[in-house]
């Protein structure tokens, strides 16, 4: 199974998101603490040698297709990996201003066709993400490496949380690996990519 934990939103480094996984049979949930951050980079190519001298092992590439579709509470979307799995996957509290915190429920998918085909006649799509993935780790902190179709390109830092981790512990590692990535505070995003296509095409 390809790493589901890739749709995150991202978040300021003095914020946290608490994310919840469970299957669609919303059995007991799994809750991990995660710091957030997502970059714009204006160098992939440099930006990936200094990735590649950090890894401590290969890592993996893949492509993946998500399709939103209009949902009036919360945030749906399909997931397709070029590795031909799919996952419905949905966050309960992606678009409540209430909370930053993210509940996500995922369900393997079947028939790709038939699935999409009736959640389009259901609620319409939003809008299409296709991005081109690399995920490297080194110690407790993951890394993706993003190109975006009509967007551009962009780094993911993630770093999960231990149990006996404060946020602040958390915060530090990011801090740590931003530092190694020379990335700056001030090229932080804010919005999740969906958001991103939809303001530029409003601004067309």
């Amino acid at each position: 199974m390809v790493d589901m934990m890739c749709g995150g939103e991202s978040l300021a480094i003095e914020n946290s998101q608490i994310i919840s996984w469970t299957d669609g049979n919303l059995g007991e949930e799994s809750e991990q603490r995660t710091i957030n951050i997502k970059t714009r980079i204006g160098n992939y190519d440099k930006v990936k040698e200094t990735v590649s001298s950090l890894m401590e092992d290969e890592g993996f590439s893949y492509i993946q297709e998500d399709t939103f579709f209009i949902c009036p509470n919360g945030r749906l979307k399909l997931r397709e990996y070029n590795t031909g799995e799919s996952l419905l996957m949905f966050d309960v509290q992606a678009d409540s201003k209430a909370s930053a915190d993210s509940k996500y429920r995922y369900s393997e998918v079947k028939d790709l066709a038939a699935t999409k085909n009736i959640l389009n006649l259901a609620y319409g799509i939003k809008g299409v993400v296709k991005t081109e993935r690399l995920i490297v780790e080194f110690g407790q902190t993951k890394i993706h490496l993003d190109r975006v179709a009509n967007l551009g390109d962009f780094i993911e830092i993630w770093v999960d949380l231990t149990h006996d981790q404060t946020l602040e512990d958390g915060q530090e590692v990011a801090r740590h690996a931003m530092e190694q990535l020379e990335i700056e505070k001030k090229e932080i995003v804010q919005s999740s990519y969906i958001d991103l296509l939809t303001e530029f095409d409003d601004c067309l």
